[in-house]
């Protein structure tokens, strides 16, 4: 044989390296689809700052590690200005029944007021030796130094050195804490729980009307049979370690597709360990995430997760919470779950494929623009 003859036996490999190279490719793509949504599901620190629950989850994360100061002199002088407009109110409401020396002493009344609370604000923060100082700029430093003695007697100026100073806490928050609180377990479970606070919530990604519908009709069967309180179904999006859970149907969060790491709470632990999970005291179970209870006032006591397979690999997880009358999950509840399997892995591939394509295809579209 020539040199450049290849015999069938050569030719074998590249043939089975084909579907390889492409189930690889197919897995890049998938990645860099899952990238964009959860990049859309970030959160936006205006609207954390904005919102109570927000606030407090950034609180304690920044409390544990140990640099709430700046979170803290924000929230004072927040206070001090709701102080003013009520105490400023109050002297104007009574100043229409006041005249003279009595409308004078009112105001003087308020501005010791003020002056009482600007000077605790000061005290605690900003001077030096505080209790929890804060460190400013060395030409805001300069400045607060100069006024702040002249800021106690006017409340016009103080209420400027508090904005100028609240606006250099407000970006010392955003540039510090808060890029450490983004990637923290706290953060991915409060996009979770409140993905109005995550950016571009206006247009998160949504679950396909028509088939929401058939996904609800199917959990609402599983209900009327089995008798629990909510339910959420969850798919797998890939098998390696970057795989991630979307929940393509959930009776308590609407139809929003939301991403969690595949190892998280107890519908991880069923990924993990491809079986079904049943608990009959959530709080017993360590993989349990207790915080999504008490963040939602929610109290989960029964949980059950069953792993829909396809192929030898998991596909889906269906996730049932507090069976009535308190009563246990059983193999009965696995078996009606599993009954379904081909209908909601069908509507699954339906909701969230659809969004992986238009994902994938206006990224290959801008590396191909690219490219030419």
């Amino acid at each position: 044989m020539g040199c450049g003859t290849s015999t069938p036996a050569e030719a074998a490999p590249q043939e089975e390296a084909a579907p390889q190279e492409e189930a690889a490719a197919d897995g890049r793509r998938k990645r860099r689809a899952s990238a964009t949504i959860i990049q859309r599901r970030a959160l936006d620190f205006a609207r954390l700052m904005d919102d109570a629950e927000g606030s407090r989850y950034l609180m304690e994360f920044a409390e544990a590690e140990h640099s709430e100061e700046n979170l803290l002199l924000f929230q004072a002088i927040l206070k001090f200005k709701r102080t003013v407009t009520t105490l400023s109110g109050e002297v104007a409401d009574a100043a229409n029944g006041l005249q003279g020396v009595a409308a004078t002493d009112a105001a003087a009344a308020r501005d010791e007021q003020l002056a009482a609370a600007a000077a605790a604000v000061i005290d605690t923060y900003l001077c030096d030796g505080a209790e929890l100082q804060v460190t400013l700029p060395d030409k805001e430093s300069k400045a607060f130094k100069k006024r702040a003695a002249q800021a106690l007697k006017k409340v016009a100026v103080t209420s400027d050195m508090f904005d100028k100073i609240s606006r250099i806490a407000y970006a010392q928050i955003r540039d510090d804490i808060f890029k450490r609180f983004k990637l923290s377990d706290q953060a991915a479970e409060l996009a979770i729980l409140r993905p109005q606070l995550c950016t571009g919530a206006d247009d998160q990604p949504q679950s396909n009307t028509t088939v929401q519908r058939e996904l609800r009709r199917l959990l609402s069967e599983l209900q009327a049979a089995i008798g629990f309180e909510r339910a959420t179904v969850w798919m797998l999006d890939g098998a390696d370690d970057d795989a991630s859970l979307w929940s393509v149907c959930s009776t308590e969060l609407g139809n929003s597709v939301i991403g969690i790491r595949k190892d998280r709470g107890l519908v991880g632990k069923a990924v993990t360990l491809v079986e079904d999970v049943t608990i009959d005291d959530a709080y017993s179970d360590p993989a349990f995430n207790q915080r999504v209870d008490k963040a939602t006032s929610f109290l989960t006591k029964s949980v059950c997760c069953c792993v829909l397979q396809e192929g030898g690999e998991v596909r889906a997880v269906v996730q049932m919470l507090n069976k009535k009358d308190d009563a246990a999950f059983d193999a009965a509840d696995r078996e009606a779950v599993h009954a379904k399997r081909d209908a909601i892995l069908e509507r699954c591939g339906e909701v969230v494929l659809h969004k992986l394509v238009q994902q994938i295809n206006d990224a290959d579209a801008g590396a191909g623009a690219h490219d030419a």
